[in-house]
């Protein structure tokens, strides 16, 4: 049924595509503009548990919203503002929990200054991760256990047709609060392809008309989430471990105004938390294809993984 549905809304769109002319508006901008918005529903097929019985699955939905609220430049120097947000609503068959529904929400400062032949890329994101009773009442039910940050910062040099850079991430990428290297080179063989050869996240995008692009990537999906029970005795982080291949085709339908359809594949994907008891638990969920549909709204940029990729 999914892939029934991605397809005709992938013809669809390609129709409508076909009928609007293939030339940018003389007066659309060239650089984003503020405010822009983006939002998506990725759907995540059932999926078989380990070592369980036969019937024991795990699905779900993510529902992600970019909204970029300000921005400023000023010569070398730009720094914009905006609000990322995400509900993943998961699912389980014949597994000893409840289903789970849970929410990030972060408030990314995104920068970028000069510095002689540098330049100096990075963001900064506090926000709060945790479960939906939490979330709901956060100014009653929330605690400091809740509250997250990510940060990435590094060092860009380059000419024309190439860039490397070299820098450090902190985010729950991999599962768990956790610093790394960030180092790579990006090629510009053409002005409409990029190639791009990093750790942890290397991809391309190629602009294949002036209203068709695609860009594809491979990078660590995991998050961590605090949870409280129903009845908010107790709690425990739900992890998730999962590295995401994904392919994503953008289609400017008119002016400002775009849509997405991706495709992904998540490998290794590994969920911990606390069962109906309390104790730990540790599924390890089979590999499976996933799809989404967003739209973009001006300049916005869909979020690539959950804490990782402003």
């Amino acid at each position: 049924m999914i892939v029934r549905t991605a397809s005709w809304i992938a013809g669809t769109l390609l129709g409508a595509s076909l009928l609007l002319p293939d030339r940018a508006e003389s007066t659309e901008r060239q650089a984003p503009d503020f405010p822009h918005l983006a939002a998506s529903m990725r759907w995540l097929p059932a999926a078989g548990i380990g070592d369980l019985p036969p019937g024991a699955e795990l699905n779900g939905k993510e529902h992600q919203l970019s909204l970029g609220l300000f921005g400023v430049e000023t010569g070398v120097s730009s720094l914009d503002i905006g609000v990322d947000y995400e509900y993943v609503r998961y699912e389980y068959a014949d597994v000893d929990s409840r289903n789970r529904d849970l929410h990030r929400l972060q408030i990314p400062v995104r920068f970028a200054t000069g510095l002689d032949d540098w330049r100096l890329r990075g963001h900064l994101a506090p926000g709060v991760s945790t479960s939906s009773n939490v979330f709901k009442d956060f100014l009653n039910r929330g605690s400091s256990d809740d509250v997250f940050v990510t940060a990435r910062a590094a060092m860009h040099r380059g000419e024309t047709t190439s860039e490397w850079f070299v820098g450090i991430a902190y985010d729950r990428s991999f599962g768990e609060p956790r610093a790394y290297p960030v180092a790579g080179v990006e090629l510009m063989p053409t002005p409409d392809l990029r190639l791009r050869f990093a750790f942890p996240d290397p991809g391309f995008a190629l602009q294949v008309s002036q209203r068709h692009s695609l860009q594809g990537s491979v990078f660590p999906a995991g998050h961590q989430w605090r949870v409280a029970s129903d009845d908010f005795a107790r709690s425990f982080d739900y992890r998730l471990e999962t590295l995401r291949a994904q392919l994503n085709w953008n289609v400017r339908l008119w002016r400002r105004l775009s849509v997405d359809l991706s495709v992904s594949y998540d490998t290794g994907r590994e969920h911990r938390f606390a069962d109906n008891q309390g104790a730990p638990i540790s599924l390890d969920v089979a590999n499976e294809w996933l799809f989404a549909v967003g739209v973009r709204l001006g300049g916005a940029r869909l979020p690539r993984a959950h804490s990782a990729g402003y």
